[in-house]
């Protein structure tokens, strides 16, 4: 099996970052003022019940869908929270930190689509600044998700000049708590030497020689969060083509991953690619190395799943519905920056004499086992 480790209805749009700095981060000054003299609002979050948690999750791992987060109920909106700035240059500064102790990282859901007004600009980040989300604009489609931001700490920043009236739409319903599982993509952000790693001893990075027939393949792997009755969990799945070769933006996962519906919303879904590493190293070794998987885009309709049909449905316990697949559109393609491949595929008799398995280990390891079992 080939590892790619990170270190990774209702349609919505891509959240792709525009690029750019927050204020808070910029080490200058406007007219000889630093632009902020008291730090932000914290909105400090409830902890919810991790012992709990982890002893449902061993019960519960080997069934289903693997939990890394859950989701925090709260009612935040740039009214309600958080503190206005007016710097001496006319503009008008938004900042609040959610904090969550003992968190990996923190996520956020909205109950609407966020809507920037033209001029304004939202970014989110971590404590140390080495993880920066953002800009987020006018030009930003909508979305209603925002991906995991690493630490206990949350930063949000909106900005705008002096002449924008308008508030942005944004009305953060749920905060996700991350607590395991997603420890290889946060190994980037992080400060210190200490990275934590869930690779197995026989997992192979895609980078290794094991992989270099497989190339195109490992740029359409696609690690997703997914949120399902007030937890988040993940899954792996590929960018796949269509007969067509009009590189519709197609993904399939496992319909045993969240249990879709043909026509269902995953508006809070986030999609991460390029979620790997791109040096080689057995096992757990591959320390100094943690890919980002910062290529991300939320949201989709499920187009068709293995459980609308007939077959072994509704299944027994243990048992999946027919084929176990689920076919999510998303209402864009990726953008070229991203540099994702469309996996192709062939439904003919002639069955293939060998294959591999590229996923996002721990959790994706179990799960494409389970799809591959007859």
């Amino acid at each position: 099996m080939l590892g790619i480790f990170m270190s990774v209805g209702t349609a919505l749009n891509a959240q792709i970052s525009e690029g750019g700095l927050p204020i808070g981060l910029q080490k200058v000054t406007t007219a000889g003022v630093a632009p902020f003299q008291y730090p932000p609002s914290v909105y400090t979050l409830s902890k919810p019940n991790i012992a709990a948690a982890k002893n449902e999750d061993s019960a519960n791992d080997s069934k289903g869908a693997y939990r890394v987060g859950l989701n925090v109920p709260v009612s935040i909106s740039m009214n309600n929270s958080g503190n206005w700035t007016l710097l001496p240059n006319g503009t008008k500064v938004w900042r609040l930190v959610i904090s969550g102790n003992g968190a990996l990282a923190l996520g956020l859901y909205f109950s609407e689509a966020v809507r920037i007004p033209e001029g304004g600009k939202l970014f989110a980040y971590n404590e140390n600044g080495k993880q920066i989300l953002g800009a987020y604009s006018a030009s930003t489609d909508d979305f209603q998700a925002m991906e995991m931001v690493q630490g206990e700490k949350l930063y949000l920043e909106y900005s705008a000049p002096t002449w924008v009236q308008e508030i942005p739409v944004f009305n953060i319903n749920e905060v996700v708590y991350f607590y395991r599982g997603v420890e290889e993509h946060l190994n980037a952000f992080i400060n210190d030497d200490i990275v934590h790693t869930k690779a197995g001893t026989c997992e192979v990075d895609v980078a290794c020689s094991e992989g270099n027939n497989w190339a195109n393949q490992i740029k359409s792997v696609v690690h997703y969060t997914f949120n399902d009755g007030g937890s988040t969990f993940v899954c792996s799945a590929s960018t796949i083509n269509n007969t067509s070769n009009d590189c519709t933006p197609y993904i399939l996962t496992a319909w045993h991953c969240g249990e879709r519906a043909a026509g269902q919303s995953i508006a809070t879904w986030v999609w991460y690619w390029k979620y790997q590493k791109t040096t080689c190293a057995p096992g757990n070794a591959n320390y100094n190395d943690p890919a980002k998987g910062t290529k991300t885009m939320t949201g989709g309709t499920v187009r068709a799943s293995s459980g609308n049909g007939t077959l072994n449905n509704p299944p027994d316990q243990y048992e999946v519905a027919g084929s176990d697949f689920y076919l999510v559109e998303l209402s864009s393609r990726p953008p070229t920056s991203y540099d994702v491949y469309y996996a192709g595929w062939d439904r003919s008799a002639n069955p293939s004499a060998s294959g591999v398995g590229i996923h996002h280990p721990p959790e994706a390891r179990r799960k494409f086992l389970l799809t591959l079992k007859p």
